[in-house]
């Protein structure tokens, strides 16, 4: 603002004397022409108030996230969860039920394949990474589908860390 007020300052000066010296420049000595006095003090300085700005994770806190489901178990209902964790597991449900697929960064993940038709795997796009892969199985038809995966370890070393298979059988009574 200071710099601001200089300029226009430097500005006006500039203005009356050259351009008020071509009228004559007799001008600048009345006292009915003269430019008014400007201040050039600061005015005084007002205390900045700090607004918090809230932290946020990628990854939703561990009692948030949605309950995971047993391997074997036969009530989707009981949690819609499939992971890593399930790997062999069996799921069953009705057609116009939904199970999310889940697994760890800790790998990355080849898209899976779905062998029968007895449902659709979708995929989840987040605009940021939550720290998982996720698909949404919607069993649409009565049958079983097998749902398989490989992952490929997000490490240096890949003989400490092998890639990873993992496989969901996914049976949709009618």
């Amino acid at each position: 603002m200071i710099r601001h007020r200089r300029t226009l300052i430097v500005s006006l000066v500039a203005f009356a004397v050259f351009g008020l010296g071509a009228c004559g420049g007799d001008d600048l000595a009345d006292p009915e022409t003269s430019l008014p006095e400007v201040s050039t003090t600061t005015p005084p300085a007002t205390p900045s108030t700090t607004v918090p700005i809230p932290v946020t994770s990628d990854v939703p806190p561990e009692d948030t996230m949605p309950p995971t489901s047993d391997p074997g178990t036969d009530d989707p209902g009981a949690g819609n969860m499939v992971t890593e964790a399930e790997d062999g597991g069996t799921f069953t449900g009705s057609p116009g039920e939904e199970l999310m697929l889940q697994l760890s960064s800790e790998w990355a993940w080849e898209e899976p394949v779905v062998e029968g038709g007895a449902v659709v795997l979708t995929p989840v796009n987040y605009l940021m990474d939550p720290g998982y892969f996720e698909w949404i199985i919607e069993m649409v038809d009565p049958g079983t589908a097998e749902i398989a995966t490989t992952g490929t370890p997000n490490c240096d070393d890949p003989t400490a860390c092998p890639d990873r298979t993992v496989g969901f059988t996914i049976v949709v009574e009618g």
